[in-house]
């Protein structure tokens, strides 16, 4: 008798209802994220409150990723000094 490994790829298709615009933040140590998220599909990123980006919502309200709800306080602080940051190196 021969022992194989096999591999199951599974897939698990949630729903939420999220009022827009609405607010995440990862809660980890690092990297410092926070995300804003503006439509259905689409939300803006901040990284190490030095890089803004556009992303998939997805990314934004995964719980696997350590993200948890934010408020538009903690997201503004983060935008000016990655504002800053950024207008300080142009």
């Amino acid at each position: 008798m021969q022992t194989i490994t096999i591999t199951r790829k599974k897939t698990i298709e949630e729903k939420k209802e999220i009022e827009l615009p609405a607010y995440f933040k990862n809660d980890s140590d690092e990297p410092v994220l926070f995300y804003k998220v503006f439509s259905a599909d689409q939300c803006l990123q901040i990284f190490n409150e030095s890089e803004l980006s556009i992303k998939d919502i997805s990314i934004a309200i995964d719980e696997d990723l350590g993200n948890v709800a934010s408020n538009e306080s903690e997201f503004k602080q983060a935008y000016e000094k990655a504002l800053t940051l950024i207008n300080s190196k142009l």
